[in-house]
């Protein structure tokens, strides 16, 4: 028997247009296709909602996921400034507005344990899921290299300029994969897009957020869902939008 699951595009902290998108959707569990976090004004309460629910939501990991990861962790993997500069000043406010600093340091304090709370989830996160025909990554695997090297992270991050090489950045189309049909975000600049070729369609892309409306998919009837982007006012003040 096939799993039904939720498949959903890039959320990039659009917390209340998740919520909103999922009550829309069979009551089934839900895969987000990473970018949690970045540029919404929400991607604190998008974390916390997955974090303190892994029986109802699961996730891959994204290339803003990881560069948060990268900053938080203090790994290095990205240029200095990187992550700011692709809209994590929106995920360090979303926590600011619920009284947190990400970056805290200081041990046995509750901003502290949940920047090591957000690290663990972050590490623990896929880079792929495959099952019941499907396969779920944030971008779709390098055709030109086996998935392997496609997810060997660390290799692509020893060059700044090779990191789009890697399952979490790649910008280039899919090739058929056998026996599965592929689901990805990543790439807003096609939007909802389908793949197909000669034996039919094999892919799809559920990134929507350049048109301000959150996509996703039910799994395995492949029926598509939208919302467009709820505008919260619950803010204590009002939250810039980083591009």
């Amino acid at each position: 028997m096939t799993t039904e699951f939720n498949l959903i595009g890039d959320v990039a902290g659009e917390y209340d247009t998740l919520q909103a998108l999922v009550a829309k959707m069979p009551n089934c569990k839900t895969i987000l296709v990473g970018d949690m976090v970045d540029r919404g004004p929400k991607s604190a309460q998008v974390l916390n909602l997955v974090m303190d629910n892994l029986d109802k939501f699961g996730a891959v990991l994204g290339n803003h996921d990881h560069m948060m990861l990268s900053a938080l962790a203090k790994t290095r993997y990205y240029p200095s400034d990187v992550w700011s500069w692709n809209g994590g000043g929106a995920t360090v406010r979303s926590y600011h507005n619920l009284g947190i600093s990400i970056f805290s340091d200081e041990e046995g304090t509750p901003d502290n344990d949940m920047k090591k709370k957000v690290i663990a989830f972050l590490q623990s996160l896929p880079l792929y899921i495959q099952q019941d025909g499907l396969f779920v990554s944030h971008a779709f695997p390098n055709p030109s290299m086996p998935l392997p090297v496609s997810c060997d992270l660390e290799r692509w991050g020893k060059n700044y300029s090779q990191v789009e090489m890697s399952i979490i950045w790649n910008r280039g189309e899919p090739r058929r994969m056998k026996d599965f049909y592929q689901v990805t975000g990543h790439n807003s600049h096609w939007g909802l897009r389908k793949f197909s070729d000669k034996q039919g369609e094999y892919g799809i892309c559920l990134d929507t957020s350049r048109s301000k409306i959150l996509t996703g998919m039910h799994w395995p009837s492949m029926q598509i869902f939208q919302q467009e982007y709820i505008v919260p006012t619950d803010l204590p003040f009002p939250d810039g939008d980083d591009e």
